[in-house]
């Protein structure tokens, strides 16, 4: 008979199953064997934050925020450095008090609106020191995103840990991205060198993320395929053309993967940055009527023969059914 554990136990059993994979302890399926019969005798505690009221826990709070914002937006200025201090503090008080509270619970429902929280109390840091750097130098725009961008990026990292938290991932990525244009814009480096790098980067971020071995897999999927386009388009800066051929391939890369790996939402974002890339490319490139005219012809042709072959194969098989 399986062995009935503790909540807690279980839930650490599910954190570090993955690390046993990663390791080489255990295969996957080894791995999904284990959890399922350590939890075969377990019993499953009722929902405690059913789908109506972690909805309706969402919208208040957006309510909320939204109607603080209206009260205080008008009197921004007047409040001035403690007084905005004292309300991004709150914010990111409650946020981050609040969310970890929440995760505690261990409830998925709880769980979500905590790592929600915490994007509020991240933003709320953010807020606090945009107006330390405002009063600083209100005219160097260069240190704002580097200012504002390291402490996300910080708590982004932090909270996320490669664990199963989205929200926070995403916070962590636009940590980096606003940490990096500060940077760049400070320091002045060249697009040939930003590029490649931000290029290389997403790339490994991907390869990754695609192992398992980044938390969780479809957002760090889709996180590395924006910043994979993004150094594509930089490159635009300095070369137009050999950018716009650089999108074009990462993009079909980040397609075809996404389409051998059935990761839809990815192939939503590659499809969209193919079609960005493909019209930089015939403002670039393909800037003559006749090579755009040779291209319209293609994407016919292609989109005409893919249908008639699935027409073909529907026909064969309803013919091998019949038979």
């Amino acid at each position: 008979m399986p062995m009935t554990m503790e909540r807690k136990d279980g839930a650490w059993l599910d954190r570090h199953a993955h690390d046993w994979v990663d390791a080489g302890f255990v295969s996957e399926a080894q791995a999904d064997a284990i959890l399922a019969y350590e939890h075969a005798g377990e019993t499953v505690e009722p929902q405690r934050l059913t789908v109506v009221a972690e909805v309706a826990s969402y919208l208040g709070a957006l309510v909320a925020f939204a109607g603080g914002a209206a009260i205080i937006g008008p009197n921004w200025d007047r409040l001035g450095l403690l007084g905005q201090g004292a309300v991004a503090l709150a914010i990111a008080i409650v946020g981050l008090a609040g969310g970890a509270w929440l995760v505690r619970q261990g409830e998925a429902g709880m769980t979500r609106l905590g790592t929600f929280l915490w994007v509020v109390g991240t933003g709320g840091v953010a807020l606090a020191m945009a107006g330390v750097v405002n009063e600083v130098d209100p005219n160097d725009g260069a240190w704002y995103p580097t200012m504002i961008g390291l402490p996300v990026l910080v708590i982004g990292a932090g909270l996320w840990r490669n664990l199963n938290r989205p929200l926070q991932l995403v916070t962590a990525a636009v940590g980096v991205g606003l940490t990096g244009g500060g940077l760049v814009a400070l320091t002045d480096l060249s697009t040939w060198i930003v590029s490649p790098v931000l290029w290389s980067a997403s790339l490994v971020a991907g390869a990754l993320a695609a192992s398992g071995r980044l938390r969780p897999r479809l957002v760090a999927l889709i996180v590395a395929s924006v910043g994979l386009m993004i150094g594509a388009f930089t490159l635009m800066e300095e070369s137009e053309r050999l950018g716009s051929i650089v999108a074009v391939a990462s993009a079909t890369l980040i397609v075809v993967y996404a389409l051998w790996d059935r990761s839809w939402p990815v192939v939503g974002v590659g499809l969209i940055a193919f079609f960005v890339a493909i019209t930089s490319m015939m403002q670039t490139v393909l800037h003559g009527m006749g090579a755009r005219l040779i291209a319209v012809l293609f994407g016919l042709i292609v989109v005409t023969a893919v249908g008639v072959r699935a027409q073909r194969s529907s026909n064969r098989d309803r013919t091998t059914k019949v038979a």
